[in-house]
């Protein structure tokens, strides 16, 4: 039997990381599969980690559209996942992940990733 702390590192991999091996060996079947019972939590998570990234950031989520928003709140959760000090350092990282994301990918990114002048908004920022 693992450890509690055991089985939350399981699941923070199975969830972030995507390696299903430790945390499936802790579910029972059932009727279904250990991977997809997992993929029911990482959607979720996913989910409303993104749901959240929206809900802080409204303005750039109206610029990029929910298509792009998602995609890049894809490749931001697993690289940027949440820990104790998220709302301090959010700024920061989603900046770093803007920057990764390919030139042009969105439809109002420059090629350094940030968000360009539309319509008399302002740029962002990116440091």
């Amino acid at each position: 039997m693992p450890r509690l702390l055991e089985l939350q590192q399981a699941m923070h991999r199975s969830l972030v990381e995507r390696d299903d091996r430790e945390a499936a060996s802790h579910i029972v079947p059932d009727g279904l599969a250990p991977g997809a019972r997992l993929n029911v939590y990482r959607n979720a998570f996913i989910a409303s980690l993104t749901k959240a990234l929206r809900l802080c950031y409204p303005a750039i989520y109206r610029l990029v559209g929910a298509e792009f928003f998602a995609g890049a709140a894809a490749r931001f959760i697993p690289a940027c996942p949440p820990g104790k000090r998220v709302p301090r350092r959010l700024r920061q990282r989603v900046r770093g992940i803007s920057r990764r994301l390919p030139a042009g990918s969105g439809p109002l990114l420059s090629s350094r990733g940030c968000p360009t002048r539309m319509g008399g908004l302002p740029r962002a920022s990116c440091a």
